[in-house]
C-alpha cells in the first residue's frame, strides 16, 4: 500500500507483545541513492542521548492509526543500526522542503511530501508544489525516483523533460482538471444528443418509406384484384345476355336491350372502382410524402434541442457562479444590519442603566436631606 510521509510522523508506536504505545514516529531517514525509507526516527535524541530509530526491516505494519513493531526491542540507538542509518539521520540533505530545479536551472517548485510503499520503503514518487495559485488551478503534481538526479542540502536537481511532465499533470489536477473534465463531459452529451437525435432522424425516414412502399403495393394490389373482377362481371353479363338471346326469342329485342344496358351499367362500374383505387392511391402517396416531411422537421427539431440544451448548460453553470457571488453579498449585509442593531441595543441600554442610575442617586440625596 502506498502511503505519504506526513501521514507517517505524527502515528503513535504500537508494540504486538504488550499493545502498548511505546513512542511517536517524528520523522523518516530517506535514503537518496536507493530511494527507500529506511527508518522511523522516533526520538531526535539530546546531548546526553542518541537519536533512535525503528529500521523498515523491523517494522511489522504501518495503519491509518498506528505504527506497529514486534517488540520494544526493535527501536534501538541510531548507532547500532548500522552507518547507513546513522549518516542519513546525521546527514543535512533532507529531501522534503527542498526546491526542485531542472539540470537547466529553471526552478519547477518544492518537495512537499514522499510517497512509499509501507511493505519495504520503497519510494514511488515525490510530491512537487509549485505553490499558491498555481498549485490551486493545477494541483499537485509528483515526481519520479528515476526523475532525480542530485539531491543536495538546499536543491533537488531533476531532469530537463520533468518541466513538460509536470505542465501535462497540470491540465488533469485542480481547477484546469475540473474545467476541462466539465467541458469535455458538456462536449459529450451535446455529441451523444447530436448522434441520438440524427439516429433518430434515419429510423423515422426509413420507417415512413418502407410504410410508402407497402401502402403502394397494397394499393396496387387492391387495384389488380378490382380490374380482374370487373373483368369476370363483365364477361359474365355477356355470358348472361347470351342466354337470355337464346331462351327468349319471343322477347329478343327486349332481350339485347337489356343486355346492352347491363353491358353499359357493368363498363360504368369498372370506370367508376378505376377512379376510386387511382385516387385512393394518390391520397396513400400524399400522406406518406406528408409523413416523411413531418419526420424530418421533428428531426431537425431535435437536433436544435440538443444544441439549445448544451448552450443551458453551460449558461447555468455562468449563473451558478453569479448565485454564489449574490449570496455572499446578501449574507455580508446581513451581518453588517445585525451588527447595527446590537449597537443601538447595546447604546439604548447603557442610556437607560444610566437613567436609573441618576434616578437612584437623586433618591438617595433627597433621602439624605431628610435624614
Amino acid at each position: 500500500m502506498i502511503i505519504k510521509g506526513k501521514d507517517v510522523i505524527g502515528l503513535n508506536v504500537v508494540t504486538v507483545d504488550t499493545g502498548r504505545i511505546v513512542e511517536t514516529v517524528d520523522d523518516i531517514a530517506y535514503d537518496p541513492t536507493n530511494h527507500r525509507i529506511v527508518a522511523l526516527l522516533v526520538d531526535s535524541g539530546g546531548i546526553f542521548s542518541s537519536a533512535k530509530a525503528i529500521h523498515m526491516d523491523d517494522v511489522r505494519n504501518i495503519g491509518e492509526d498506528a505504527v506497529i513493531i514486534p517488540s520494544i526491542s526493535a527501536i534501538q540507538s541510531i548507532n547500532d543500526l548500522g552507518d547507513d542509518v546513522r549518516s542519513i539521520s546525521n546527514s543535512n540533505k533532507h529531501l522534503v522542503k527542498t526546491n526542485v530545479l531542472t539540470v537547466d536551472g529553471k526552478e519547477l517548485g518544492r518537495v512537499t511530501d514522499i510517497h512509499f510503499e509501507s511493505t519495504d520503503g520503497m519510494v514511488d514518487s515525490m510530491e512537487v508544489s509549485q505553490g499558491g495559485l498555481k498549485t490551486l488551478a493545477e494541483g499537485k503534481k509528483s515526481i519520479k525516483p528515476s526523475d532525480i538526479v542530485t539531491i543536495g542540502a538546499d536543491t533537488t536537481i531533476v531532469s530537463t523533460y520533468i518541466e513538460m511532465e509536470l505542465e501535462e499533470q497540470g491540465e488533469e489536477g485542480g481547477l484546469k482538471g475540473v474545467f476541462n473534465n466539465a467541458k469535455e463531459n458538456v462536449q459529450e452529451a451535446a455529441e451523444k444528443t447530436a448522434a441520438t437525435a440524427k439516429e433518430a432522424s434515419a429510423t423515422a425516414k426509413e420507417k415512413a418509406i418502407e410504410f410508402r412502399d407497402n401502402a403502394t403495393d397494397k394499393a396496387e394490389e387492391a387495384r389488380d384484384t378490382l380490374v380482374e373482377k370487373s373483368a369476370e362481371t363483365r364477361e359474365a353479363a355477356i355470358d348472361a345476355a347470351e342466354t337470355v338471346r337464346q331462351k327468349s326469342n319471343d322477347f329478343s329485342d327486349q332481350a339485347k336491350l337489356k343486355a346492352s344496358e347491363i353491358r353499359k351499367e357493368a363498363r360504368e362500374q369498372a370506370e367508376e372502382t378505376r377512379d376510386t383505387i387511382e385516387q385512393k392511391t394518390d391520397e396513400v402517396r400524399t400522406t406518406a410524402n406528408e409523413l416523411k416531411h413531418d419526420v424530418a422537421k421533428k428531426a431537425d427539431e431535435l437536433e436544435s434541442a440538443a444544441h439549445s440544451k448544451a448552450h443551458e448548460v453551460q449558461q447555468s453553470s455562468q449563473k451558478s457562479r453569479q448565485s454564489v457571488h449574490q449570496k455572499a453579498e446578501e449574507l455580508a449585509s446581513e451581518v453588517r444590519h445585525k451588527a447595527q442593531d446590537e449597537q443601538l441595543t447595546a447604546e439604548h441600554k447603557v442610556a437607560e442603566t444610566q437613567q436609573k442610575v441618576s434616578e437612584l442617586t437623586d433618591k438617595t440625596r433627597g433621602d439624605l436631606k431628610h435624614g
